[in-house]
């Protein structure tokens, strides 16, 4: 999709309004695609006499950097298929919908509408937390007391197979295995070779060192991509940070084997005020030893936490690793993420090492995020069950506060919210968020 085309919306469809909500329809076979207020405005820029690149530029202007309009056209694109006209000349306005009776004032809010609308029919991202096990105790950690290891049994590998084989019926394109450190688990090759054979990519993320044999074993098995946790190429930082004395020429060295193995592999780095001073140093070290992709979590802590890097410094990183970027490597300069919608039941499922399958990997043992165990339930009545819609759709009349359950902008605030931040803020998930205390 070039900027310079002009874009327009085929005569095919129209943009329409029923029951207060707004909807994008397919005018012979009756298919509906839900939308938001914001995106039936986007839509109705789409007239066929501008170009891609003055909607983006009209987009940044009205919501600044809010609409993700590119990502939004390739999901609606794929959905009808033959729903966008470009063209290198202005379209003709008789091949392109009609918006004139499209009026924005009659809709409401209809974020669940929108999120159940838009929610797939099984999760294409399973992320499996393969065993609690960690050799680290690294203090950025949100387990950083470790609660979670050792903690249960592990599920049997037949029945692991089976669910992924659902899975992949249900449309699952990723595993992704966490932990824990998923290397610690004793039959990681098995699991990784089950989900390969079913054509489904495994992306694997860990800070233990790799060997020649591991890498093999690995590499047999299928690994599609594997991440390795680095944070620092100072022995002293790392130790400072993990709790573990692990040498940066073993770091290198395990990084040299994974790719001469053929895996490709990428590094994963969180910044603090600890090692944030050293991340440039570390990042020329790591491009010079054949890594090309780098990414970055900017710790979050609570107001005073000694952890959190100054904003100067963090400004300062960018604007340094900004060069790389431009000399093509793929370095993930956007520290400061921006508000979300969480993917869980959305797109994504989350998996314990016990076979347990719950809302967020943060805590297993939270009862209110708890669907189902593989054992007992199968894929789909789990991604269906009463509890899994609840979760997406809850009742505003169960949140315990009275500002809740009176709040008007209560949908809005669930569509964007996080159920683990209430939960760990007041003990219960159905409560305020931070930002409302």
């Amino acid at each position: 999709m070039e900027p310079e085309l002009y874009a327009g919306i085929s005569a095919d469809y129209m943009l329409t309004i029923e029951e207060n909500k707004a909807y994008i329809k397919c005018k012979s076979d009756g298919r509906k695609f839900v939308i938001s207020p914001v995106m039936g405005l986007v839509m109705s820029w789409f007239t066929g006499q501008e170009t891609l690149g003055c909607i983006y530029e009209k987009a940044r202007t009205v919501f600044s950097e809010n609409v993700l309009i590119k990502q939004y056209i390739t999901k609606v694109g794929k959905f009808f298929g033959d729903f966008f006209i470009f063209s290198d000349k202005p379209i003709n306005a008789l091949d392109c919908m009609s918006v004139e009776r499209f009026h924005l004032a009659e809709l409401k809010p209809i974020y669940f509408d929108m999120l159940m609308a838009n929610r797939l029919p099984g999760p294409k991202t399973i992320v499996f937390n393969v065993t609690n096990k960690c050799d680290f105790h690294c203090i950025y950690c949100y387990d950083r007391n470790n609660f979670r290891a050792g903690s249960v049994d592990m599920a049997e590998l037949g029945r692991l197979k089976d669910f992924f084989a659902q899975a992949k019926e249900a449309g699952c394109e990723k595993v992704i295995l966490t932990g824990g450190d998923p290397l610690l688990h004793p039959r990681i090759g098995d699991i990784i070779s089950d989900v390969s054979s079913l054509k489904i990519s495994t992306f694997l993320s860990t800070k233990t060192l790799v060997d020649s044999a591991l890498a093999k074993k690995l590499a047999d098995a299928g690994l599609s991509e594997i991440q390795c946790s680095i944070d620092s190429l100072s022995d002293e930082v790392n130790y400072r940070l993990w709790g573990t004395k692990i040498s940066s020429c073993r770091i290198i060295d395990s990084l040299k084997t994974i790719l001469e193995a053929g895996i490709p592999c990428g590094v994963k780095c969180v910044i603090t005020s600890i090692n944030i001073m050293q991340i440039p140093e570390m990042v020329e070290a790591l491009l010079k030893n054949g890594v090309s992709k780098i990414a970055f979590n900017l710790y979050q802590g609570d107001e005073g936490d000694l952890l959190i890097p100054q904003s100067g410094e963090v400004e300062q990183l960018r604007r340094c690793l900004e060069k790389y970027k431009d000399d093509g490597f793929d370095i993930d300069c956007d520290f400061v993420k921006k508000r979300h919608i969480c993917g869980s039941l959305m797109h994504t499922l989350y998996l314990n090492e016990n076979g347990d399958v719950g809302l967020c990997f943060k805590d297993y043992r939270v009862e209110e995020f708890k669907l189902g165990n593989i054992a007992d339930m199968s894929l789909q009545e789990i991604w269906n069950s009463e509890k899994a819609i609840k979760l997406l759709t809850p009742d505003q009349n169960s949140f315990t506060d009275k500002e809740c359950r009176e709040c008007s902008r209560f949908q809005k605030c669930i569509y964007y919210g996080c159920y683990y931040e209430r939960y760990k803020l007041n003990g219960t998930p159905f409560s305020k968020a931070k930002e409302c205390i």
